[in-house]
């Protein structure tokens, strides 16, 4: 998704409605674990990218979840 790869056709969303119970603070944690790795494999600019990406995606992902807010 992040790499907006045409050739996927998968629904990323669908396996976590069977994850049980999600909250703002999980998400939290994954983008801060997200962000250290993508900190420490990319340069900055690139980094940029794929944190920007990430945080509309797990918004989305809250949303669509109907994970609130803490």
């Amino acid at each position: 998704m992040i790499l907006q790869d045409e050739s996927y056709f998968g629904n990323p969303l669908r396996p976590h409605f069977h994850i049980g119970e999600l909250s703002h603070e999980l998400f939290k944690q994954w983008l801060k674990l997200f962000h250290e790795t993508v900190d420490e494999v990319f340069i900055p600019t690139i980094g940029y990218e794929f944190k920007e990406r990430s945080e509309i995606i797990a918004g989305n992902f809250m949303r669509n979840l109907r994970v609130g807010r803490e």
